[in-house]
């Protein structure tokens, strides 16, 4: 996952490009077989209420550990 994060930074650079940075991570961990979800939502509860949801960028699986993780997202090819 670093070198994949690293071969985007060295190209892209850092800055203000957020979005096209994270959509490049997700194409590198694609070609690399690394299973993720980009932009999970989870909704966030207080006191058994719903107070809103929280969106991540990036969540990365264990296959070994989740194998149903293999079908999230289209660009990930599994073995």
């Amino acid at each position: 996952m670093a070198g994949c994060a690293m071969d985007v930074l060295n190209t892209l650079g850092h800055g203000e490009l957020e979005k096209p940075c994270e959509n490049a991570r997700v194409m590198e961990f694609g070609l690399h077989g690394i299973p993720f979800r980009q932009q999970p939502r989870y909704s966030v509860e207080y006191k058994s209420a719903k107070v809103g949801e929280y969106v991540s960028d990036l969540i990365f699986f264990c296959l070994d550990q989740y194998p149903e993780t293999r079908a999230y997202h289209p660009f990930v090819k599994f073995r």
